[in-house]
């Protein structure tokens, strides 16, 4: 669901790609994956597959992956933002107030936990610090992937 397939261009073109498209989510197909998985609860996964490039780096391509999920993680925000625009003017002002306490916090707990996770591995491993700055970026990434899904999954309900 990027535009610059690892697998189809190679690590080393997409490694040189303007930044604007090197990780550039197609919406339209996670909101299609998460009609088709919604009624399974499967809806999660949608945001594993939005992401799967960046997890198929290899791990010589650390900085590269690390980037990827920093574009993500940014693509999923601008997403929040288009789908609470959206949200705005289509649900009751009440339904709108609670979808944003409701995001607020679950974003915030979620980058909470992945800043939990670093501390301890930076306290209590030997992995290098670009691994672990790695892993956050994949967990920051993931966490507002989640946020976005639990969105559509609110509005959803609301409709």
């Amino acid at each position: 669901m990027l535009k610059c397939n690892r697998a189809a261009y190679g690590a080393a073109l997409c490694l040189f790609m303007a930044a604007p498209a090197f990780a550039e989510i197609d919406i339209a197909a996670v909101k299609s994956c998460f009609a088709d998985r919604s009624a399974s609860g499967e809806q999660l996964s949608c945001i594993e597959a939005a992401q799967s490039d960046c997890a198929a780096f290899p791990a010589e391509a650390m900085s590269a992956a690390l980037l990827c999920y920093t574009q993500t993680k940014d693509a999923w925000s601008a997403a929040i933002g288009s789908e609470m625009a959206a949200a705005a003017s289509t649900i009751s002002q009440g339904d709108f107030v609670k979808l944003q306490i409701n995001a607020k916090y679950d974003l915030l707990g979620a980058l909470q936990a992945c800043d939990r996770t670093e501390e301890l591995a930076v306290a209590a491993s030997d992995l290098p610090a670009e691994v672990i700055a790695f892993y956050k970026a994949g967990c920051q990434s993931t966490s507002v992937g989640n946020v976005y899904i639990a969105i559509l999954t609110r509005l959803n309900a609301l409709n």
